[in-house]
């Protein structure tokens, strides 16, 4: 089944993210929920370029890793990213609330610079440049990849 990235995006995932208990533990790995909601703001605000981080990408293996974007296949358990470290950063928010918030913000902020200019292409530092395509190819694997992560299966 075809499944329509920036429409799960819209309307399906804060909805599967707000089923979560808060206080589950992931089935791996060490973030908590509120890391992950917080690390998934950074990521939609990385895709509309309102959080800047050093690029790593290497551009000899863009094309292979733009094309695993658009696969099925899913981002492995465990997956390190190379943006961040073996521990946990310190929460940005003082609650879940705020964290859930801001996540919300940040992924409307994401829509909106498509709704005025549809042909906005972004710089990620691990996947080069990305249309919205890609983008939403990207932001979907991250999403279920952390919903799993969190017991939620689709």
């Amino acid at each position: 089944m075809q499944v329509h990235k920036d429409q799960f995006l819209k309307e399906q995932y804060m909805l599967l993210l707000e089923q979560i208990n808060p206080n589950q533990a992931p089935l791996w790995g060490i973030m908590t929920y509120q890391h992950m909601l917080e690390h998934m703001m950074v990521a939609f605000q990385v895709s509309c370029q309102q959080q800047q981080v050093p690029c790593i990408h290497e551009p000899e293996r863009v094309a292979k890793m733009q094309a695993f974007l658009l696969t099925d296949i899913p981002f492995k358990e465990n997956t390190k990213s190379p943006l961040l470290g073996e521990t946990l950063e310190p929460l940005i928010y003082s609650s879940l609330e705020a964290a859930l918030q801001q996540l919300k913000e940040a992924r409307s902020t994401y829509f909106n610079q498509y709704a005025i200019q549809e042909d906005v292409l972004v710089f990620h530092p691990i996947f080069g440049t990305l249309d919205k395509k890609l983008n939403d190819a990207l932001l979907y694997k991250h999403a279920v990849h952390h919903l799993k992560q969190f017991g939620v299966e689709l």
